[in-house]
């Protein structure tokens, strides 16, 4: 129709991607037309981008695990320790049965803090393997620079309170340390009760 303006040029339109690429990523990844054909046994670009997509819902699946597991590990240690508080400031539990009490929740405090010690530290390791398939299967796909996890996903015991002396801990450091100072914290109300019914300043000032 004569007079007629033509509608304006908004450009190519965004895609949707779950791997959360912008539309310039996007564009680089060659297509089948694009792509060389791949050496004898080696994947297509379809069967790598399919092993991209794959990598990174396992990587995130172990990423939000161990968010998780660090998350509720630490609650249930803040409530246990919550517990051994009330019981030593309430005036309704005798002082026969206060005790035993702290002892038992002191040792149910201790196994817990090791047991989430070493789920977060094997988390760990399931989140370093998942995230180096991932940087492999990305950098098979994009080429570029490889990045590198580290060699390994968790530091030994004395290294790891070192970094933490030192500053440079990072967020799953930080958790495990959380977790070895709860254990402290529970093994030592345990000494200090399995002792004071036999010490007389002790018996004084907490029974």
């Amino acid at each position: 129709m004569q007079g007629a303006v033509a509608p304006p040029d908004v450009g190519p339109q965004l895609k949707h991607d779950p791997l959360g690429r912008s539309q310039t990523q996007l564009e680089e990844i060659p297509t089948d037309e694009q792509a060389a054909p791949p050496p004898t046994g080696q994947p297509s670009m379809p069967e790598r981008l399919d092993r991209l997509r794959s990598a990174h819902a396992f990587r995130e699946f172990h990423h939000k695990a161990l968010w998780e597991e660090e998350k509720h590990f630490t609650w249930l240690n803040s409530i246990i320790l919550s517990v051994q508080v009330l019981l030593l400031t309430s005036d309704k539990v005798d002082e026969r049965s206060k005790a035993p009490l702290m002892i038992v929740v002191s040792v149910v405090g201790v196994v817990l803090s090791l047991i989430a010690y070493g789920v977060l530290r094997r988390e760990s390791r399931n989140f370093h393997d998942t995230l180096a398939t991932f940087n492999d299967a990305h950098f098979a796909v994009f080429g570029g620079y490889r990045r590198d996890p580290g060699k390994a996903a968790n530091k030994p015991t004395l290294s790891l309170l070192w970094t933490v002396v030192k500053f440079k801990a990072n967020i799953r450091d930080s958790f495990q340390f959380v977790c070895l100072l709860f254990c402290l914290a529970f093994a030592t109300i345990l000494v200090v009760f399995l002792v004071a019914p036999h010490h007389a300043v002790l018996r004084g000032v907490l029974l």
